[in-house]
């Protein structure tokens, strides 16, 4: 990683204060329109990345939701990067620190959750048509949003699918 950048997990540690840095950074940004929805938001932060100067260049939220095709808890992903430093792999690093930390055994376990389920909304990313991006956390093909967007899902080390009763057996 550039000596330039930090990423700071802070998954369910955000202070107020950095709430309220990054809500500003969001509408100022235009990534979230709504102060409210910013706000709301705020709460499901997990990752922040910074420039040299301390500045806010990028941020990663989260929720925990059942995905029905998988019929398990996964962490539904979100991330912003401003314009200016898209295309240096911010997205990536910051992605990297959440699956890394939320991969050790006492945290997804203790919350449920077999993985990190993503939508790829960059026209980039959703050109590489690989089943499994190896290089990003074995980043796994699962099919469409109603949008058409690619979803894929990083599972954890050592995670445990729940296994619903079927019918037909």
């Amino acid at each position: 990683m550039d000596k330039n950048f930090s990423v700071e997990f802070i998954w369910q540690n955000a202070s107020e204060e950095l709430k309220k840095k990054v809500v500003a950074f969001w509408i100022n940004e235009g990534a979230i329109k709504q102060e409210e929805d910013a706000i709301s938001r705020s709460n499901e932060l997990l990752a922040v990345c910074k420039d040299q100067d301390g500045n806010i260049i990028g941020v990663s939220t989260g929720v925990k939701s059942i995905y029905p095709a998988l019929k398990n808890h996964f962490l539904v992903y979100r991330s912003y990067v401003t314009p200016d430093y898209r295309h240096q792999g911010i997205a990536g690093l910051i992605y990297q620190k959440v699956y890394d930390e939320l991969n050790k055994v006492e945290v997804f376990k203790g919350h449920g959750i077999i993985g990190i389920l993503s939508a790829f909304e960059n026209a980039h990313l959703n050109k590489d048509k690989r089943a499994v991006w190896k290089e990003h956390c074995n980043l796994t093909f699962i099919g469409f949003d109603h949008r058409g967007v690619q979803l894929r899902v990083s599972y954890f080390d050592d995670a445990e699918i729940n296994l619903p009763g079927l019918d037909n057996q």
